[in-house]
């Protein structure tokens, strides 16, 4: 009986983990990026992410432009720029349309809220 308990963990979380890199494939615009120490929105209609299902991904972040590798977990989205170091987010909300994170620059915690592209519904 515990074996089965414990097979049909292991495969209730794989389906999550599965489901959350479908929910996140596909093209994302920020339409709220506040901060602790700023005033105002940060997005500028110059922040987009590209989420690809094998867990690369492009993100453009005000004309910086980044390629890499990302994984999620059930709290975190993690990036691995190429030639850059690891960043770490914090996720607060995760759905079809809507993903919202907290993320960290320089101790000061920021909130990004991005939405996704019809076409990529």
């Amino acid at each position: 009986m515990k074996y089965i308990l414990w097979l049909t963990l292991i495969f209730a979380w794989g389906c999550t983990e599965s489901e959350r890199y479908e929910t996140l494939s596909g093209d994302w615009t920020c339409v709220s990026w506040t901060s602790e120490a700023r005033s105002g929105n940060q997005c500028n209609n110059n922040v987009f992410f590209h989420f690809e299902r094998d867990k690369t991904y492009h993100s453009n972040i005000g004309g910086q432009i980044d390629t890499g590798t990302y994984w999620v977990d059930n709290r975190f989205i993690a990036f691995d720029p190429n030639e850059k170091l690891k960043i770490k987010v914090e996720v607060i909300q995760l759905q079809s349309d809507t993903l919202s994170f907290y993320m960290n620059n320089s101790g000061i915690r920021e909130k990004m809220v991005l939405t996704k592209t019809e076409s990529s519904q």
